[in-house]
């Protein structure tokens, strides 16, 4: 699905650096992470690329929380992610319906029938514009929200450090990513594939965090760990499609039809590469970036003392 996007600068500073302790690295990229979404959001409550740069920081923020879930203890974890998630989902409003149009538009384009279903694309046209008119109060709510969370960063616990604070929180987010691609398979219907899909990007996000310890090899990683999760989210998108133009309006036959054909195709797809990316037993997988991200740090406190 293809919207609106900014320049981001603030995926450019999500990741870890060699030179400092993991727990450091964690709240900087979280401060990081926040300063960007409220920049987004401050004076753009009707610019649908601001809206959606403020949400993908959001789900940066959360990965690098999940990343340390076990330095963090689990009640700060747990307050403070429910804190960002629900700053999130006060901006869906605010995107829903743009989301709704790009992958309406794409479906078509796709199918070469760009000049079809002329009616339909009215009313998303219409429920976009009354989102749009509506996002203010919402937009400012979630900024409240952030801001609170970014003036606690300094005060969350710090129970563990290095591969101690990250290697937990990345066996757990690799198995759970696994687990959902069990659960799609054995039944793929549209919650366990949502479900999948939250959790290859958690985990995409955490391999963008760890890439600089071995960037020829965790950067590709990272990238299909995108690529899967683009697949997941553009199957969502088009399975709330048409359940909202079911419920308003009805959907056309022929249109149900497009979608059908091409969520089969992303389905097929997201499984072909979830089951390579998702290949590993989790603590394997773990146990390997370990080992390289322990190089990583030996080799950069080698380099400081020369």
């Amino acid at each position: 699905m293809t919207v609106p996007m900014e320049t981001d600068t603030a995926a450019d500073c999500f990741q870890l650096d060699a030179a400092e302790p993991a727990a450091d690295g964690i709240r900087r990229v979280v401060v990081t992470q926040l300063d960007a979404a409220i920049a987004d959001l401050a004076g753009h409550a009707d610019d649908a690329a601001a809206v959606h740069g403020a949400r993908k920081s959001c789900k940066r923020v959360r990965a690098a929380l999940r990343l340390s879930r076990k330095a963090l203890g689990g009640d700060c974890y747990r307050q403070v992610n429910a804190e960002v998630r629900d700053a999130a989902r006060t901006l869906s409003q605010a995107r829903d319906a743009v989301v709704l149009q790009a992958a309406f538009d794409q479906l078509l384009t796709s199918a070469g029938r760009t000049r079809s279903f002329a009616a339909v694309r009215r009313r998303l046209d219409n429920a976009a514009s009354a989102d749009a008119a509506a996002s203010s109060g919402a937009v400012a709510e979630a900024v409240t929200r952030l801001q609170g969370v970014r003036d606690g960063v300094l005060q969350w616990p710090r129970k563990a450090d290095g591969w101690k604070l990250l290697g937990s929180g990345l066996q757990r987010i690799y198995g759970k990513g696994r687990d959902a691609l069990t659960a799609a398979v054995a039944d793929p219907s549209d919650e366990s594939l949502h479900d999948w899909r939250k959790s290859t990007k958690y985990l995409w996000h955490a391999l963008e965090l760890l890439r600089p310890a071995w960037p020829e090899v965790l950067k590709p990683l990272a990238n299909q760990a995108h690529g899967l999760s683009d697949l997941l989210g553009d199957d969502h998108d088009l399975a709330v499609l048409a359940t909202v133009l079911e419920s308003d309006g009805g959907l056309p036959v022929t249109l149900q039809r497009l979608i059908d054909q091409r969520r089969a195709e992303l389905q097929r797809d997201a499984v072909s590469l979830g089951k390579r990316l998702y290949a590993e037993r989790p603590k394997d997988f773990a146990r390997r970036l370990g080992g390289v991200h322990q190089i990583w740090r030996s080799e950069a406190a080698a380099r400081a003392e020369a």
